[in-house]
């Protein structure tokens, strides 16, 4: 979507995120809170992570790339 993403620091949303949102430490919700602010307080910060996160999922997750991943997966697993 294109849009900065805020999460706690849970599994691999650190990992799926990069560098295209914020995160807080699990349990925080006012640091949750304070994260998202941030975006929507702050046009130009919003703006930039916005155009990082739409790149970030084109390069990282389009169905082009992530359906042969998975088909990979789905091979080896048979091979078993």
């Amino acid at each position: 979507c294109g849009v900065p993403c805020v999460s706690t620091e849970v599994g691999g949303v650190a990992d799926t995120l990069g560098d295209t949102g914020a995160m807080a430490p699990l349990g925080d919700v006012d640091g949750l809170a304070r994260q998202a602010l941030r975006f929507l307080e702050d046009p130009d910060l919003h703006r930039e992570h916005s155009k990082r996160c739409r790149e970030r999922a084109e390069r990282c997750f389009a169905q082009s790339i992530v359906v042969p991943r998975y088909l990979d997966v789905y091979r080896e697993a048979l091979k078993d």
